[in-house]
């Protein structure tokens, strides 16, 4: 699964905000900008836009500046074997 790590979270707890009072004040359900805030969902570009106005932050900061905006995590052991797999079969055939 890939994550989208974002400032979200951090950003909303310095100014002292619950994801309730973001989500009544920026339009944005609940249950999305908490997705967000743990990286399960991206949110389109005009909700990042709505997120940045109200943070009175850039998108780019909120969203990219750190560039950790992807991390993949693996939970399935299985796909962890076939990657070595593909890798040691890369290394034989060089």
């Amino acid at each position: 699964m890939i994550k989208v790590l974002t400032d979200l979270k951090k950003v909303r707890l310095e100014k002292g905000l619950t994801q309730q009072e973001v989500a009544d004040k920026t339009n944005i359900s609940i249950s999305m900008l908490a997705m967000m805030e743990n990286g399960y969902r991206r949110g389109s570009d005009e909700t990042k836009i709505k997120l940045a106005k109200f943070y009175k932050k850039s998108v780019e900061s909120l969203f990219f500046a750190n560039n950790y905006h992807f991390k993949c995590e693996i939970n399935d052991k299985s796909s962890l074997n076939n990657s070595n797999s593909d890798k040691e079969r890369t290394e034989r055939n060089e």
